[in-house]
């Protein structure tokens, strides 16, 4: 790993260079891969909620939140991992 990338992530970066396509190396900002689970303007409004004092009772007072709200039917699972992983944040539980 001599440019701190595997191979497989090089190599579409020299069939280009080989090519001459030089425009496609420029190319930044072109995203692969999974697209993300809660959109940036609903991360924001929750990022808000949550600052609350009332805040949220539970993760599936997030969940059911989401889903009335933003009607985004998202695992329990997946809103609770968002939430501690993604968020960095905990309930205010008392």
């Amino acid at each position: 790993m001599l440019l701190g990338c595997h191979r497989t992530t090089v190599s579409p970066w020299f069939s280009l260079y080989r090519r001459g396509e030089i425009e496609g190396l420029l190319e930044h900002n072109k995203k692969s891969g999974r697209p993300r689970n809660i959109p940036l303007d609903v991360e924001e409004k929750l990022r808000i909620q949550l600052k609350q004092p009332e805040g949220f009772s539970s993760y599936g007072e997030v969940q059911l939140w989401l889903k009335e709200l933003c009607g985004m039917d998202i695992p329990y699972a997946t809103v609770y991992k968002y939430v501690r992983t993604c968020l960095k944040t905990n309930l205010n539980l008392l």
